[in-house]
């Protein structure tokens, strides 16, 4: 009887522990199809078609300045982030990774506000190709109404905004957005 006792507040722990983490798996797993959802569709902050906010940024591991309005032609994703942010700085190398898949198709671009000489040591510490923009004083992040990092900002090739939003990206959904976009500039 002593035994029966004792192994019976074990299994009612682990029959709560079961629960809780089936609970928090269906809703993990339902705000990730919410969050998927809201990047399949246009909109988000900027209205769909809206001309894109020129800028001049340079970036921080070799000067160069990047102008938006010099890269018309193709399409652009902006990822605007910052390196205290735990979801920003997970999803880098999958961004990093976008960004040599691009090939000249379309043009990917991190933008973040922090010192560009704290910017420029964790692009190479991380080793990234993704060029990492310097935004002074947070002008760019404010033209494009950036409120939560990550944040995501695609336009055409013709300098429109066609979908923004918060969260870390889905990869296929965004490889999807710029295929399309990047085919239809093609022709």
């Amino acid at each position: 009887m002593l035994t029966k006792l004792k192994s019976l507040p074990w299994k009612h722990w682990a029959k709560e522990t079961l629960i809780t983490a089936l609970i928090c798996g269906v809703v993990y797993l339902a705000i990730r199809h919410f969050q998927k959802e809201g990047q399949r569709g246009g909109g988000g902050n900027i209205p769909v078609g809206e001309l894109a906010t020129d800028f001049e940024l340079r970036e921080v591991r070799d000067g160069h300045k990047v102008s938006l309005k010099s890269l018309r032609g193709h399409p652009i994703v902006l990822n605007f982030w910052a390196t205290w942010c735990p979801t920003c700085v997970a999803e880098l190398p999958v961004m990093d990774t976008f960004h040599r898949e691009a090939q000249g198709k379309y043009h990917v671009f991190s933008i973040s506000s922090e010192h560009p000489l704290k910017l420029k040591e964790y692009a190479e510490d991380a080793e990234l190709e993704l060029p990492v923009l310097f935004d002074r004083n947070g002008s760019v992040s404010n033209a494009y109404k950036v409120r939560k990092i990550p944040t995501i900002v695609i336009i055409d090739a013709e300098g429109k905004v066609v979908h923004d939003f918060a969260g870390a990206p889905d990869l296929d959904i965004l490889r999807d957005h710029m295929e399309r976009l990047a085919s239809s500039s093609d022709g």
